[in-house]
């Protein structure tokens, strides 16, 4: 994956770094979290499940995340 596909996506799904889950949880992918750790959303959409934004302590560590998820799901092959 190029290295400006990464910044155009983590751009766009982090409202240019100044949604909630960006500010408050370095989460700059939007990526969902079933393990009851993640961020819940303010209108959570219930049909969907029991699900929350995944955060992160560092900036890096989003980026990471993003990158694991990217190349260890079959969603993505």
């Amino acid at each position: 994956m190029s290295p400006s596909l990464v910044l155009a996506q983590a751009a766009e799904e982090s409202g240019w770094a100044t949604s909630r889950f960006t500010v408050e949880g370095n989460a700059y992918f939007g990526q969902w979290d079933f393990s009851g750790k993640g961020m819940k959303p303010r209108q959570q959409r219930k049909a969907l499940g029991n699900y929350g934004v995944a955060q992160f302590d560092t900036p890096l560590e989003s980026v990471e995340g993003y990158l694991l998820n990217l190349n260890t799901s079959n969603a993505y092959q």
